[in-house]
């Protein structure tokens, strides 16, 4: 029997479970309306409860929820996904006390075989399944991951014909096995899902130096791309390779068309990083005005008409744009870029130093509301707690 489908008998098997873990269970939620909803007991020495949701956008975003029992094992892991042509996003979080389904604690998702098998189960769809962004953790301790790598590895009809393996390496998180705080790694994860290729996630955990390291990237710091038998180690390089090797018609072309976006914000992290560095209280008013004149200076780009947004033959002038995006209507290299780093300053600043983007730069707002829609971005952004602890070294209290 496949080992995805034997996961879901294995899913429901952990949701009857019963020994000392209070869970409330609902084996389906769909539009927040719970299914055979009851309470349930997990096994404490090897199961924990969850709440797991699964994005689904086949005819529109369809959001299904699950909460239950689940191997503790499976905690930690991330996926991003699609069923037949169509992209859906796994998360799940784990915690270990009572009736805590709500609870937000260790962030976890499922590989794509056992996602797409979920959902092939429900919908009856027994079609092929192409993975996109199949996350594992390079640890050191691989038999942690064994369940975990014997379900993300399948190929068979997981792969793309053709195609050299691509495995993308990113910086892990606090817990060695989650995404971390890294713009670069998450600008070329977003550059990977958006051209569509099916890829391996891989985060890595710096603090224990894993022989994965020192086998493909001796000395390199990730993000590194494994393309094939090549392995690549600067991130605007990499993004250049994928850029000439994954192009159309196959793959969509991701380069910015208007030049002036690719250089849009790109004094925003400079005088961001000033700014929560500086411990003198003196020179913060300066500072902050210094940030927030970057901004501004990106509002108003993103507020300005794109030459193929300007009409010509009208005789109306058009003085202001309403695109989604720094280049237009879809997200871009440029965007892949900035977006992180903005999500950055915006989690940063909130924290150390209490500032929020002003709402009235609203061109900037309406370009962050649309990024944050969109699960390319949004799925790969690291939780709030890991940019906190990545900055609470770095953020400096005024003195």
């Amino acid at each position: 029997m496949n080992k995805a489908w034997k996961a879901v008998i294995a899913l429901s098997a952990f949701i009857t479970a019963a020994q000392c873990l209070n869970c409330r269970q609902c084996p389906f939620d769909i539009f927040g309306t719970c299914l055979f909803g009851s309470d349930i007991t997990c096994n404490n020495s090897t199961e924990s409860c969850y709440r797991g949701e699964a994005q689904f956008n086949g005819t529109g975003a369809l959001t299904l929820h699950i909460r239950g029992c689940l191997d503790s094992d499976l905690c930690g892991k991330t996926v991003t996904g699609s069923l037949l042509g169509a992209g859906f996003t796994s998360s799940f979080q784990c915690c270990t006390t009572n009736l805590c389904n709500g609870a937000t604690s260790v962030q976890l998702s499922l590989t794509v075989a056992l996602c797409a098998a979920i959902l092939s189960s429900l919908w009856g769809f027994r079609g092929s399944r192409t993975g996109r962004g199949n996350q594992q953790a390079a640890t050191g301790d691989s038999d942690n991951f064994k369940h975990f790598a014997g379900l993300v590895h399948q190929q068979g009809e997981m792969s793309e014909a053709n195609q050299p393996k691509v495995e993308l390496f990113v910086k892990a998180g606090s817990d060695g096995q989650s995404i971390g705080n890294c713009p670069f790694s998450q600008r070329l994860f977003m550059v990977l899902w958006l051209k569509g290729v099916t890829f391996d996630v891989t985060t890595v955990d710096m603090k224990r130096k894993p022989d994965i390291l020192k086998d493909l990237a001796p000395g390199a710091q990730p993000p590194f791309l494994l393309y094939g038998s090549e392995v690549k180690t600067d991130t605007n390089k990499i993004e250049e390779f994928l850029e000439e090797n994954l192009s159309p018609p196959k793959y969509p072309r991701l380069a910015a068309r208007n030049p002036e976006s690719n250089t849009a914000g790109m004094d925003v992290f400079s005088k961001f990083s000033a700014y929560v560095k500086n411990s003198n209280p003196q020179a913060n008013e300066n500072l902050e005005k210094g940030l927030l004149k970057a901004l501004k200076k990106l509002d108003d780009y993103l507020g300005s008409p794109l030459p193929d947004e300007i009409d010509e033959n009208s005789d109306d002038e058009l003085t202001s744009s309403s695109r989604p995006f720094l280049d237009g209507q879809e997200l871009t290299l440029a965007d892949c870029n900035l977006l992180p780093k903005l999500h950055i300053v915006k989690v940063v600043c909130l924290k150390y130093r209490n500032f929020s983007i002003p709402q009235s730069l609203t061109n900037l707002w309406r370009y962050l509301n649309a990024a944050y829609a969109r699960e390319e971005f949004a799925s790969t952004c690291p939780i709030d707690e890991e940019i906190h602890i990545a900055y609470s070294s770095v953020a400096k209290a005024l003195k």
